[in-house]
């Protein structure tokens, strides 16, 4: 019988996709949140979308509708079901709590990136790499996000505005 200990022994900390895999699950409630903030959505196209924001790094089935089940549980989202070319497919929206929920965890983690981005850099070479990814994929708005001036500033996300 194994126990966590040994699971704990043979999870290779080395290995970029156990880290991937890690981060990907820490966050997917809220890319999911995000996802139905822009518009409503079924489950593939939510999936399509967290992967579009997540360079590729599609979450699975086994991820997402777990965690679509308990948001809806918890009265974050409503689904819906409607009929699509001969089959039905769940069509689900934030709901008021939601939209509450996913402005609280956008303020999180807009207080925890800056934190994220100094362990990142501190990296021999880290530093400029971080930058250019950061100016690639978030625009150059980002750059100027630090620890110190968090809680003022108005994040920017089209149609959408996050007050920190």
């Amino acid at each position: 019988m194994s126990t966590k200990t040994d699971e704990a022994a043979v999870r290779d900390f080395t290995g970029v996709e156990y880290w991937d895999q890690l981060a990907r699950r820490s966050v997917l409630r809220f890319f999911l949140l995000a996802a139905l903030y822009e518009q409503p959505m079924h489950g593939y196209g939510i999936a399509g979308s967290v992967a579009t924001c997540c360079e590729g790094s599609r979450p699975t089935d086994a991820m997402i509708y777990p965690a679509l089940k308990e948001l809806q549980e918890g009265g974050y989202i409503a689904c819906e079901v409607e009929p699509a070319g001969g089959r039905t497919r769940k069509v689900c929206s934030l709901t008021p709590k939601g939209e509450r929920a996913y402005r609280a965890a956008s303020k999180a983690w807009l207080n925890f990136l800056p934190h994220l981005v100094g362990c990142i850099s501190r990296g021999p070479g880290m530093s400029a790499r971080v930058m250019a990814v950061l100016a690639g994929c978030c625009g150059p708005q980002i750059l100027s996000c630090s620890p110190e001036g968090r809680g003022n500033e108005v994040v920017d996300d089209g149609p959408h505005q996050v007050r920190g």
